[in-house]
């Protein structure tokens, strides 16, 4: 019944074709670093340097200037430059979804996903990760340890 499920309401309920996972078993989304994104964020950042560079220099050219009688301080404009946003697009693209198990080993759940998943580097040449929402990569899952035990209390359908 729907009390079972803790459905007291109601409300909506989603319903995703697929057969029914084990106490243990999570279903995970696959992501990869997007290569185009790593090289606009490179790019972005060296535009960063150079903007920052320019701006200590026009520091450097005013406190010369001031220096130096010859000027008028009036007929001096100083430069303003100014940094423009720029969409990156995605940090990590979707490739897949996997079923894994929260009593695996880290070597049980990397040749899972490279059996599974279409796209990702081979199970010896894979590191996971997590990210969050700013798509920041945080923590690094440990190969000692089990999933359940990499990812504590934060292990849960998505």
């Amino acid at each position: 019944t729907l009390l079972q499920y803790k459905i007291n309401t109601n409300g909506q309920v989603f319903v995703e074709k697929g057969k029914p996972l084990q106490p243990t078993q999570y279903l995970f989304q696959v992501f990869i670093e997007d290569e185009v994104y790593k090289t606009k964020k490179a790019e972005a950042e060296a535009k960063k340097w150079d903007e920052y560079l320019a701006a200590e220099k026009e520091k450097l050219e005013r406190a010369k200037d001031e220096q130096d009688d010859s000027k008028a301080p009036e007929n001096r404009k100083p430069k303003v430059i100014k940094s423009s946003y720029q969409d990156l697009g995605e940090a990590f693209l979707f490739v897949g979804d996997c079923i894994l198990d929260g009593t695996w080993t880290m070597d049980q759940v990397k040749k899972e996903i490279t059996d599974k998943v279409a796209n990702v580097p081979a199970a010896n040449k894979m590191r996971l990760r997590s990210f969050n929402d700013s798509n920041r990569l945080i923590m690094v899952y440990r190969d000692d340890k089990t999933l359940k035990q990499n990812l504590k209390k934060n292990l849960k359908d998505y």
